[in-house]
């Protein structure tokens, strides 16, 4: 799957996470455009990266 409004995979946005492990707002502002864009890959991501422990909580 890509998201176009970050020019990337959805398999590079979640590498980029599994380096470097944010909270999931973060990682969206950091790794992808989600945020700014139309945010259908939203849903996708966020299972991807909860389903494989990637994510910090808010508060760390």
């Amino acid at each position: 799957m890509f998201c176009i409004c970050s020019n990337k995979s959805i398999d590079e946005i979640v590498a980029a996470q599994a380096d470097i492990p944010l909270p999931f707002t973060e990682m969206l502002e950091c790794y992808s455009s989600c945020l700014d864009g139309c945010g259908s890959c939203i849903p996708v991501l966020r299972e991807r990266v909860t389903g494989n422990e990637l994510l910090l909580s808010e508060g760390d």
